[in-house]
């Protein structure tokens, strides 16, 4: 669906909600909404390892940088991410037990725990390569006798704002198909909201599950 189909389709649930007596927003007030609340079923289906629903890709990447010191290494993400669903690694082993090119999966953790992890260049953990994910970065630590390679990461696609410039840019949402309804009928719900000057809370529907 493009951005101005979602407008008139919001406008719709909006009218029904307010019976034409709402409070009119702009277009670009209105892809916010429904931005928001994309943002947010998607949340709810990731959640619910409803993956089918989420906008999903896979990213496979052979740029790992060693830091300096630690056996932490980093890898920079070129595609926008909101969730990771799982993460694989490629590794080698010098010593027991030795293995060449080896697929493992690996583990998230906090940040701060995997470095001080990273220091520690006696450890053995093989076969729980570690991962933490901040600012579209990868950081990834394994021991002294290890070698990360090859990472391959699937993951739910960050969801951009939208925009709608008539005769333009008429962005496409990224959504299922199947969640379109929930994620107007919640943004119109946002647009409510905001004009009551109340808080809502996200909804869970049965559309976020598989």
């Amino acid at each position: 669906m493009k951005a101005s189909e979602a407008i008139e389709k919001f406008l719709v649930y909006y009218d029904r909600i307010y019976s034409l007596s709402a409070k009119g927003y702009e277009d670009e007030e209105i892809l916010t909404f429904i931005s928001d609340a994309s943002r947010s079923i998607v949340d709810t289906a990731f959640r619910n390892k409803a993956y089918n629903l989420c906008p999903v890709i896979d990213l496979n990447t052979e740029t790992i940088d060693v830091l300096d010191n630690t056996n932490v290494v980093e890898v920079n993400l070129s595609t926008p991410i909101r969730h990771i669903i799982s993460v694989y690694t490629n590794v080698s082993r010098t010593n027991y037990p030795k293995v060449e090119l080896t697929k493992v999966e690996a583990y998230p953790v906090n940040l701060e725990v995997l470095f001080k992890i990273g220091d520690k260049s006696e450890i053995s953990i093989f076969n729980n390569i570690l991962y933490s994910y901040i600012g579209n970065k990868l950081y990834f630590v394994g021991d002294s006798f290890t070698s990360i390679l090859n990472v391959y990461i699937k993951a739910v696609r960050a969801i951009p704002d939208l925009v709608y410039i008539p005769e333009i840019q008429d962005d496409t949402l990224i959504i299922s198909d199947v969640l379109i309804d929930s994620v107007i009928s919640y943004a119109a719900n946002l647009a409510k909201a905001a004009s009551d000057n109340i808080r809502i809370q996200p909804v869970t529907t049965d559309d976020t599950k598989s």
